[in-house]
């Protein structure tokens, strides 16, 4: 009996108010710890997403900004070249020198010798007219700030020789839309040793400047500030910056033809590139205005020589209408298209380019050899040309633009016909009409498919000319029926005529 009251008290005991209030209140402190641990986790868990975040948005920033900059630089570079004729040519009646479109600067190679000089390129010829050249962005020379990268370095510019501004403009070299670059960029490939080419190797694909976004210094890479570069800071050497994979330094000094290579970010490479090719440039030149008189200007001084030939010989003929062969397409190597005296005619050669020596033609007309001053049938020396329809600028654009001339005559008007008594119908004609003795042609940038790079290239009209201006060729009837019309993504070629009375016509018909 005794017992059981002890149960029954201990069990009253156990359902007592104040024991339940006490368990009541370790219960509730344990939910309060725990709704505190679960508040510092989310906490916690909050700052770190925050601080992901932020640092996924900071490269985001950081990513963006490279872009921007080397965008920026891009753009300021191919207006640079596309009015370099414009800005840097003397204007007539002076005596040069005359450029033509698509120069590019030097890069600034060298620590500036005042905080005022940096960011200038060094002064043309900047090294020999065959060495490419690499070396800090000349963003004052382009009239820009100076861009930066995500990292707040400046960018880093190469340029090949064949775009690289001279000291003055050369006549043993050629700038047009045919005119190659000289950098390959190559996309480096982790499964492969052989990396996979982005532009080039053919010369036609390869880029003529390259700009590079150096990133933040890699371990090992530590270039100390220069006092006199306040913009860019940092030292003049591209090793300092630049970085390597699969084998190809970016920082290496290009002599003539180079590579860069485009990889994956890692320890070892955090570079970025752009590069700017030839008809990127071209394109920006072909939409001015400027551009295209100029070269119309040029292709109607031509004829005039051209017809000036016949004309030069009337006075022992007064019906002499005779004008000169044309140049074969074929030269003995690519860089034979360069200079001027390559350009000869060929006896009964009735299409071809445009010659600039016409020995043969003239040797046909006199019966003899001719003398030397007779010879060259365009130039501001040339007996054939006055000053007046040919000057000094028509010199340099000539020396430039000449392999995009074509030239076709008429059977009836070849060096080796009396014109006077042989009339029409042996003359040409375009788009079917009119009686023409010669027609000339310019080329456009090539279309697509066609290739200028090679000799085997550079001896196929059909590269250059199109529809019957190309399958016309050779001529040998000497009664072609040529064409003309508006630019298409299809034609592009350009005529200027001379009719059967030696008249200059543009446009023909």
């Amino acid at each position: 009996m005794a017992n059981w009251r002890r149960v029954t008290s201990a069990r009253f005991s156990l359902s007592s108010p104040r024991r339940c209030c006490a368990i009541q209140s370790v219960l509730r402190q344990r939910g309060v710890s725990l709704l505190v641990a679960l508040m510092v986790l989310i906490l916690v868990g909050g700052s770190l997403l925050t601080a992901v975040l932020s640092a996924s948005q900071a490269q985001r920033d950081r990513e963006r900004a490279t872009t921007e900059a080397l965008a920026t630089a891009k753009r300021a570079l191919i207006a640079y070249a596309a009015s370099f004729a414009n800005q840097h040519s003397a204007t007539p009646p002076a005596s040069g020198p005359y450029w033509v479109p698509g120069s590019l600067p030097c890069p600034e190679t060298l620590a500036p010798t005042s905080a005022s000089n940096e960011g200038r390129s060094a002064s043309p010829p900047c090294g020999s007219n065959t060495t490419s050249l690499l070396g800090r962005l000349p963003w004052a020379e382009l009239g820009i700030e100076a861009p930066k990268d995500g990292a707040g370095q400046c960018l880093w510019y190469a340029v090949s020789s064949t775009f690289k501004r001279k000291a003055s403009p050369p006549t043993t070299s050629m700038l047009n839309w045919d005119t190659p670059g000289q950098f390959d960029i190559e996309q480096a490939n982790p499964s492969s040793a052989v990396p996979v080419l982005r532009a080039g190797p053919d010369p036609a694909s390869r880029a003529v400047a390259v700009l590079i976004a150096p990133g933040a210094p890699l371990p090992g890479k530590s270039p100390a500030p220069h006092p006199n570069a306040p913009q860019c800071q940092g030292s003049y050497a591209a090793s300092d910056y630049l970085d390597s994979a699969d084998g190809v330094d970016n920082a290496a000094s290009p002599a003539a033809t180079k590579s860069f290579v485009v990889a994956e970010h890692s320890g070892t490479y955090n570079d970025r590139l752009v590069y700017i090719t030839a008809q990127e440039i071209f394109a920006e030149v072909e939409r001015q205005q400027s551009f295209k008189m100029r070269i119309r200007q040029m292709m109607n001084h031509a004829a005039d020589c051209v017809a000036g030939f016949a004309k030069y010989h009337q006075p022992t003929d007064p019906g002499d209408k005779r004008l000169p062969w044309a140049m074969p397409l074929a030269l003995a190597s690519e860089s034979a298209y360069n200079t001027n005296a390559n350009y000869r005619d060929a006896i009964g050669q009735l299409s071809g380019r445009l010659p600039f020596d016409a020995r043969r033609s003239c040797d046909a007309i006199l019966g003899i050899t001719c003398p030397s001053l007779e010879r060259q049938l365009l130039g501001t020396s040339s007996l054939y040309c006055t000053s007046t329809t040919w000057t000094a600028e028509d010199d340099w654009w000539y020396q430039n633009w000449k392999d995009q001339l074509f030239y076709a005559l008429a059977l009836n008007h070849g060096p080796d016909t009396n014109s006077a008594t042989n009339p029409c119908p042996h003359c040409l004609k375009v788009n079917g009409a009119n009686n023409y003795a010669a027609v000339l042609a310019f080329s456009g940038r090539s279309l697509s498919g066609h290739k200028r790079s090679t000799l085997a290239d550079k001896i196929d009209i059909a590269n250059y000319l199109e529809g019957r201006n190309a399958s016309n060729h050779p001529n040998v009837a000497g009664d072609g029926d040529y064409q003309s019309g508006a630019t298409t993504a299809t034609f592009n070629d350009v005529l200027v005529c001379i009719d059967d009375q030696l008249n200059v016509v543009d446009p023909c018909p």
